[in-house]
């Protein structure tokens, strides 16, 4: 349908929508944290769950085919189908390290089936959105409280916050539409702008992440002219994640081209970021942009390990969403909308990504290695062994203490002070803030919670292995996914006869020489754990 002129009138009607309904979802995304702090645990799970079941009873009617807005129909089931596979693919396997939170953890593994259930249902019946999306949420809010190891929220909140506007604006509007509250073109144009502010969202975490780089500290454009990315290839190789970490002639081939071009890529990264709040108003920029976002994607697994499936299908929903629509077809009213949409991201109203900082390869670490039962010798120990949590593994969430001798307690490999990035190869440490060093009463906690959280893994890998195989550990799509070729002697041993596990937080000066990573350690604590 070729889009009429509309009136002040008319633009100020379904901005008024739009407002209404985005106040709506802030309220409700509101009432989450509102449960989380005056209830805990199973309690605030049962009472989301349910809030979202009245809903979804306030919305059951309505169908797929009465959303008339074509965008928003198909990105609802690419969204839809989204939440299930995550659902498949990355299960709510928390493990439990306290008897309390034992049936909590239990709910939110079995939950998983209901809510896959719900998602594909959501094709058809669009307020389903909510229940898969609640599922995800509540989970990821809890796994602190299950396992005492907090994990971020980067790679799923997207999807969720966009099944959780689709249904709230969708009943909404099934409501005016019934009270004869807009006309039939006026809710198709309220159905565009629901689409576009749910692809603002995902485009917002481009933006600002943009803007994040800017706003490092440093000279001016220090990040575009001296950040290396090699130094991100060399920190994902000796954590065991780089997909091209193997053989070394392919890895040093690797590394010297990341180094030489780093100039280059950090400009295209940063161009194509800092414009995409334009790419939203022409149908052909953002349909290219969601492509050259996925190659981008791509491009950080293969050198970092670290794998954004979740954006990389949100650009693939858009590339659906999109096809064969004309710009004639797209209102003014929608593009402004994803304009604001993003704007507002900066000040945090959707969990916007704010991701900048400096690679760095003199870093902090934090590893795992088993012994066998009469072994002299450790092996190293994947990430991906860690489940559920390898996530939080990788992110170092085991030991987050601030001490002396030791890099700060960053992701491996991220620095945020371009003081430290002018110190990277240097092999030296920063100052140490001593009114954040670690108590011994901190210590203990940690300790205690790690060696309860490590058999708590150990012992639900070995549950898995039973039903799945030795290497069922693999069997997710992880965030930051381990490469099983730069484990071959973990694989030579069976998990079953691991008597001991060691947690290492081990800060070293790394490099690449011959395609070997070469590493001088600073500094290295130990905690071994008897797990058999």
């Amino acid at each position: 349908m070729e889009k009429d002129k509309k009136s002040i009138g008319d633009l100020i009607y379904n901005f008024g929508f739009i407002a209404v309904a985005l106040l709506a979802f802030f309220v409700y995304k509101a009432s989450f944290f509102f449960a989380f702090f005056y209830y805990e645990g199973l309690n605030s799970y049962i009472l989301l769950m349910l809030t979202g079941f009245v809903f979804v009873l306030l919305g059951a009617k309505i169908k797929d085919t009465d959303i008339t807005c074509t965008i928003l129909r198909r990105l609802g089931k690419m969204v839809a189908i989204g939440l299930a596979f995550y659902l498949v693919v990355e299960p709510t396997t928390y493990v439990s390290v306290q008897k309390e939170t034992d049936l909590l953890a239990d709910i939110l593994r079995y939950g998983d089936f209901p809510s896959i259930i719900f998602a594909l249902i959501a094709i058809r019946r669009p307020v389903f959105f909510m229940l898969p999306a609640l599922h995800i949420v509540a989970a990821r809010e809890m796994v602190d409280t299950i396992s005492g190891i907090t994990m971020a929220f980067h790679d799923i909140y997207y999807l969720s916050d966009a099944g959780f506007l689709f249904a709230f604006c969708i009943v909404l509007l099934e409501y005016f539409k019934r009270k004869n509250k807009y006309t039939s073109e006026q809710i198709n144009i309220a159905y565009q702008s629901i689409a576009y502010v749910s692809i603002g969202v995902h485009i917002a975490n481009y933006f600002w992440s943009g803007i994040a780089k800017m706003r490092l500290d440093g000279s001016p454009f220090e990040w575009l002219l001296e950040n290396d990315i090699s130094q991100l290839y060399i920190v994902a190789v000796y954590k065991g994640v780089a997909p091209l970490g193997t053989p070394p002639q392919l890895a040093q081939f690797v590394y010297d081209s990341l180094s030489s071009g780093h100039v280059f890529f950090n400009a295209v990264t940063l161009v194509v970021q800092l414009l995409s709040i334009l790419f939203i108003l022409k149908i052909s920029w953002l349909r290219i942009s969601a492509v050259i976002f996925d190659i981008f994607h791509i491009g950080v697994y293969v050198i970092g390990g670290i794998l954004f499936w979740p954006w990389i299908w949100m650009n693939i929903s858009i590339l659906v969403a999109t096809h064969k629509v004309r710009d004639a077809e797209i209102y003014d009213v929608s593009k402004i909308a994803a304009v604001v949409t993003i704007l507002l991201g900066g000040m945090g109203l959707f969990h916007t990504a704010f991701l900048g900082w400096y690679d760095v390869r003199d870093t902090r670490f934090v590893m795992l290695q088993a012994k066998t039962v009469g072994a002299d010798k450790w092996v190293d120990v994947p990430i991906a062994y860690a489940g559920a949590h390898a996530y939080s593994f990788s992110h170092g969430n085991l030991d987050k203490g601030v001490r002396s001798g030791h890099f700060p307690p960053n992701v491996a490999g991220l620095s945020y002070s371009a003081d430290e990035r002018r110190l990277n190869g240097e092999c030296k440490l920063p100052p140490v803030d001593e009114s954040k060093l670690e108590t011994p009463e901190d210590e203990k906690i940690r300790l205690d919670n790690v060696e309860r959280f490590v058999k708590a893994i150990h012992q639900d890998v070995l549950e898995d292995m039973n039903m799945y195989g030795k290497y069922s550990y693999y069997m997710r799509l992880h965030h930051h996914q381990s490469n099983p070729l730069l484990y071959e002697e973990f694989h030579n041993i069976d998990p079953r006869d691991i008597e001991y596990i060691k947690v290492i937080t081990r800060s070293a000066c790394t490099d690449m020489v011959e395609g070997k990573i070469k590493d001088k350690i600073i500094k290295q604590d130990e905690q071994i754990i008897k797990v058999r």
